[in-house]
């Protein structure tokens, strides 16, 4: 959809994280490293942090100034499964929690290997329920994630539905991971152009995750599962991403299952680009069009 990125400036810092991404590292390692790059850049002006528990777990409600006050969005961050948390991607969720003139909620999960499939889901099950019992009506939340963050939230709408459980109104995905078997035709495709996420680490992630169990579960790989009746989806992805393919998969899928999908591929642009939105037109763009999509089907509205 867009242009390379074309900033001295952006392109320096994406040699330094293909640099850092090219680098074999321990777990603590890559979790320190994640959480610094989050950190590169402050969360959006006026927008207020409160540290909360929900459901047991850590999180934070972020709080524009103005907004919508009877929406909320659970933010769920990505990072493989084994990395991330609400200090990597507070800035992130602050930025498209501004945007969409939202409540956002961001939550930590259990990390594998410590805490293998199914504990993430569980969390945000956990999370998503206590949510719903402080009064947010279903219909006014959103649920959103990036990398493998965002395959939660489809893995979390599948296991809501499996249990009958009321499903969100919407849900706006970045760079989802949704196949674990790494079955894409883009991991090789794209492997020399995505400078952040390479088939091994990916590999060891997914193994680390799953802990020997089948990775075409539909719960850890839910681009196999049936997802009729979930709820319009919002789907971006770069053009040379290796989880191109995907997000791509999960688009069709879903609208073979009569959803309602929409799928914007951006031209050149690295995984998850949306965490330099600060210094990159195209993130702030793409953030800008995830609010919209949010609000259009919070208030019942069509794009």
């Amino acid at each position: 959809m867009m242009s390379a990125i074309s900033h001295s400036s952006d392109r320096y810092l994406l040699k330094v994280l293909q640099q850092r991404a090219g680098r074999r590292k321990t777990l603590r390692k890559m979790r320190q490293d994640m959480n610094a790059f989050g950190a590169l850049y402050p969360p959006a002006t006026n927008v207020t942090i409160r540290a909360m528990t929900v459901g047991g777990r850590p999180a934070e409600m972020l709080t524009p100034a103005e907004h919508y006050s009877n929406y909320v969005l659970l933010y769920l961050h990505g990072g493989g499964f084994v990395m991330g948390s609400i200090q990597s991607h507070r800035q992130l969720a602050s930025h498209l929690s501004a945007a969409a003139k939202i409540k956002t909620l961001i939550t930590e999960y259990r990390l594998a290997p410590e805490h293998p499939f199914p504990a993430a889901l569980v969390d945000a099950l956990s999370v998503y329920k206590d949510l719903l019992k402080s009064g947010v009506a279903p219909r006014h939340v959103t649920v959103a994630g990036d990398s493998a963050g965002g395959g939660l939230c489809v893995s979390l709408m599948v296991l809501l539905k499996q249990n009958h459980l009321p499903l969100p109104g919407a849900c706006v995905l970045f760079s989802p991971w949704v196949d674990l078997t790494l079955s894409g035709h883009s991991w090789h495709r794209n492997f020399d152009r995505d400078v952040l996420v390479k088939k091994n680490d990916a590999k060891r992630m997914a193994a680390f995750y799953l802990n020997g169990k089948d990775p075409f579960d539909h719960l850890s790989s839910p681009i196999y599962a049936d997802l009729s009746m979930l709820p319009p989806l919002l789907i971006q992805v770069g053009s040379d991403e290796v989880l191109h393919d995907d997000a791509v998969s999960l688009h069709v899928r879903a609208t073979k299952f009569g959803v309602s999908s929409y799928i914007d591929i951006w031209d050149k642009m690295p995984h998850v680009w949306h965490f330099m939105s600060p210094v990159l037109r195209e993130g702030r763009m793409a953030l800008h069009q995830a609010g919209k999509f949010i609000m259009t089907h919070m208030q019942g509205g069509y794009l």
